[in-house]
């Protein structure tokens, strides 16, 4: 990739991240149809949301923890437990359809 695409990347990243922000909606909603419209392959595009939803939930984690918005430890293990549960329920039902 040459310095200019790499260049305009990041400014879309900034600006989707902003966009994101302001309409609280995940940035892969917004980089996704902008990368492919940069010609970045498709699969390579759709894989890179996993890594953008896991930092985008982390993050917001750290930052209720760090507020105190959970009351202990049980509370932050039950919500890890059911987000676990969840996204098992979810992959077997995508991968059964």
């Amino acid at each position: 990739m040459d310095k200019i695409k790499v260049r305009y990347g990041m400014g879309i990243g900034l600006a989707a991240g902003f966009l994101g922000g302001a309409l609280s909606i995940g940035g892969g909603v917004v980089l996704v149809p902008l990368w492919l419209k940069m010609g970045i392959d498709k699969n390579t595009a759709i894989s890179s949301t996993g890594p953008l939803m896991f930092l985008s939930a982390s993050t917001s984690f750290l930052v209720s923890v760090v507020l105190g918005k959970y009351d202990g430890v049980y509370s932050v293990l039950l919500f890890l437990g059911l987000s676990f549960a969840s996204s098992y329920l979810i992959k077997s039902i995508s991968y059964a359809i």
